[in-house]
């Protein structure tokens, strides 16, 4: 199912900063790497996973109001077959 343009525009907005982000620390990790500064790659990797699990709970959120507004869209087209 399509969702809303709306809603399409609000999770492309939230995760903007996500990409802005990991092109930063994708920028980082390649001055690190060519200075050979392993001791700032090591940090830089802990930064990476840091970043993933915060990602995946943002995901999680958004994936859980998906199921609420399904759900919420099932309720009111139940509701409406009743009006009729």
């Amino acid at each position: 199912m399509r969702q809303p343009r709306a809603w399409r525009r609000e999770v492309a907005r939230s995760f903007a900063p996500w990409l802005k982000r990991a092109r930063a620390l994708a920028e980082r990790v390649a001055r690190a790497a060519a200075d050979g500064d392993l001791d700032a790659l090591g940090r830089l990797e802990a930064e990476r996973r840091r970043m993933l699990l915060a990602l995946a709970r943002d995901r999680a959120r958004v994936l859980e109001d998906l199921r609420a507004l399904e759900a919420r869209r099932a309720q009111l087209t139940e509701e409406m077959s009743f009006a009729s």
